[in-house]
């Protein structure tokens, strides 16, 4: 999904910035060439947006340029994997260091807060029940390590999904290494947060189940809905409140926090 948004994007970024660079004769083949790559690196990226504002396509750059961002984020979850303390464990246990619950907003919320709010978010386990395709301690969806880089191909087919690593966190490690779903679970709540961020302004404050709606609560509800479109739908539809249970469940223990 974070793909087919960033090739809506740049196709979007390179009309805009047509008439512009008309005058230059630009070819934008190169361009166009990063849009058939599946999994283009940080650096190819970053190249692109040189190339792009050399030819005079400026909200092109811009675009290819937060996606090298992006991309070297889900890099450094890697790179953490090699560190002393991401320690591959053979039964996934909460003794992690302090360091590896760094809040994505520093300014905003302190480590305390975030670390109380990661270590409520594990999912239960009869919260599990058949749904055997959620990954990991947080039960995160396929469709959401997808979308940070994780994994790759994602299909639902009735109730079974299907997928592949893309190698960036061998999944055998990541099952193993709590460091490793931490920093997943951190990357998928800064998307969620980024992606909803003028639903949560709106909503913030607002009486919702009968308490004040803070953002843990509303990052909660993204999580177990599958990001904005989920949290929009749980928001407008006391039916789908009452429904998901689970997921109102989560809100109303993890809101407040922060």
């Amino acid at each position: 999904m974070f793909v087919i948004a960033f090739v809506f994007l740049l196709l979007a970024a390179l009309g805009g910035s047509r008439k512009q660079s008309e005058f230059l004769r630009a070819d934008t083949k190169p361009l166009l060439g990063l849009l058939r790559m599946k999994h283009p690196t940080s650096k190819q990226l970053r190249a692109g947006a040189t190339y792009a504002l050399g030819i005079g396509y400026v909200q092109a750059a811009r675009v290819l340029r937060d996606r090298a961002d992006f991309v070297d984020n889900v890099r450094k979850v890697a790179m953490l994997l090699g560190t002393s303390e991401a320690i591959v464990q053979t039964r996934p246990c909460f003794n992690v260091p302090v360091r590896n619950f760094e809040s994505p907003w520093p300014d905003e919320i302190e480590t305390a807060a975030w670390a109380k709010y990661v270590r409520g978010s594990r999912l239960p386990d009869e919260d599990r029940g058949s749904r055997d395709w959620l990954i990991g301690i947080f039960g995160l969806s396929p469709r959401a390590l997808e979308r940070i880089g994780i994994m790759a191909d994602v299909k639902k087919d009735g109730d079974r999904w299907s997928g592949s690593w893309t190698g960036t966190v061998p999944s055998e490690f990541f099952l193993k290494s709590v460091p490793a779903q931490v920093q997943a679970f951190t990357a998928i709540s800064d998307l969620h947060r980024a992606e909803s961020r003028a639903t949560i302004d709106d909503i913030l404050g607002q009486e919702i189940e009968g308490v004040e709606a803070t953002l843990s609560g509303l990052l909660a509800v993204a999580l177990r809905a599958g990001g904005k479109a989920g949290l929009e739908s749980w928001l407008n539809n006391e039916s789908d409140r009452r429904k998901f249970k689970r997921t109102t469940a989560a809100y109303l223990k993890l809101n407040g926090i922060f």
